[in-house]
Formats: C-alpha cells, structure tokens, sequence
C-alpha cells in the first residue's frame, strides 16, 4: 500500500515522512510476528505491547 499523499497535499514534515518510510519495515515486523504467533498456536494468548511509546502525528 502506499502512503503517498503529495500529490493533495505538498511534501510531508520531517515526522511524517520517517514514519512513511520506515512503515513498510515495521508491517514486515508485525507479520513475521503474527505469523509466529499463529503457527505456535498461542495467538490468543499472547499481549502485545508497542517497543516504544509513540507521539501520535496529526494532519
């Protein structure tokens, strides 16, 4: 998918742009978490936590 939103709104600021960029590397974390999760079969058992506490960015 693409977050892509220049051409509505002009180039994105500093944040918004890492976090577009480095958004394709974190989803490929979060599979590869999943998928782990869902052939061990402890899916449900498991709580996920955020690595860090994130700012949320607003538009």
């Amino acid at each position: 998918f693409s977050l892509d939103y220049r051409t509505f709104f002009g180039e994105p600021s500093e944040e918004v742009a890492k976090f577009i960029e480095e958004s394709a590397a974190q989803l490929a974390k979060d599979l590869e978490t999943f998928k782990k999760l869902a052939e061990s079969g402890t899916f449900k058992e498991t709580e996920l936590k955020p690595a860090e506490e994130t700012e949320e960015v607003t538009a």
